[in-house]
C-alpha cells in the first residue's frame, strides 16, 4: 500500500505540472520551460541479481500501468551480472538474473497475458500488452566491484540526459531489439525483445548537439 500510494501521488503531481509551476519552483518565474507533451514516462531501474528485483521485474511494469490508469509510458533499465563475476554470491546472482530474463522474455511476447488479483479488487487485472514500452538490459564491463559502480554511474548519467527535451531522441538511439525482429523470428524457444545502451549514447546527448549547432 505504501508503494502504491507513493507511485500514484508522484504520478499525479507530475501530470499536473505546468511550465510555469516548474519555473516558479526553480525560483525563476521568467524561465522558459519545455515539458514533454507525450505525458509522463516512468523509469523502473533495478538489478536482476537480487531476489526483489528479479522476482518483481515484470510485475512492476504492469503495476505502473494499473496504478496510473494506463496513463503513463513505462521504461525499464535492469542490470545483470558479468559472466566473469567470481565472488561467493556470483552463482546466486547469475541464477536470479537468468530466471528473471526468462520471465521478462515470456511477458514480452504478444501472446502472453499478465493476470493478477490485486488487493482491494474483486476481479483479476488482465493485460495482454508488454510490461514496458522499452526494456533495457545492461551489464558492467567486468566482474570487479568498480565495474558495477561505473555501470551505476552510467545509468544515472543516462537518466539525467534523457529527462528533458532530448529524451525521446536519446531513447531512439538505443539499440532497440524490436527494430531487428522480422515477423515471428525466434531463437530457439526465445524471442528476445530486450534493448540495451552504452557509453556511446552518452557521448553527445542530442540536446547538447542541438544547442551547439544552433549557436554557430
Amino acid at each position: 500500500q505504501t508503494l502504491h500510494r507513493r507511485v500514484t501521488t508522484d504520478i499525479s503531481e507530475l501530470q499536473q505540472l505546468t511550465p510555469q509551476k516548474v519555473a516558479d519552483a526553480l525560483g525563476d518565474p521568467g524561465m522558459t520551460v519545455r515539458i514533454d507533451e507525450g505525458g509522463v514516462v516512468v523509469y523502473v531501474v533495478g538489478t536482476l541479481c537480487g531476489g526483489t528485483g528479479s522476482g518483481g521485474a515484470a510485475d512492476l511494469g504492469y503495476l505502473m500501468d494499473v496504478w496510473s490508469n494506463h496513463s503513463v509510458r513505462r521504461q525499464a533499465i535492469f542490470t545483470i551480472p558479468h559472466p566473469t563475476l567470481q565472488n561467493s554470491l556470483a552463482p546466486r546472482y547469475k541464477k536470479n538474473a537468468f530466471y528473471a530474463l526468462k520471465e521478462l522474455n515470456h511477458y514480452q511476447l504478444a501472446d502472453t497475458a499478465w493476470k493478477q488479483l490485486l488487493p482491494g479488487s474483486y476481479a483479476p487485472f488482465v493485460n495482454q500488452g508488454r510490461p514496458y514500452d522499452i526494456l533495457r538490459v545492461v551489464m558492467p564491463p567486468g566482474g570487479a566491484g568498480g565495474d558495477v559502480k561505473s555501470l551505476n554511474a552510467m545509468i544515472g548519467q543516462y537518466l539525467a540526459a534523457a529527462v528533458g527535451p532530448a529524451g525521446l531522441e536519446i531513447a531512439a538511439s538505443d539499440v532497440d531489439a524490436t527494430a531487428q525482429m522480422v515477423g515471428a523470428e525466434r531463437i530457439g524457444f526465445m524471442r528476445p525483445l530486450f534493448s540495451t545502451m552504452g557509453i556511446a549514447a552518452l557521448e553527445f546527448p542530442g540536446e547538447h548537439v542541438q544547442r551547439a549547432a544552433s549557436s554557430r
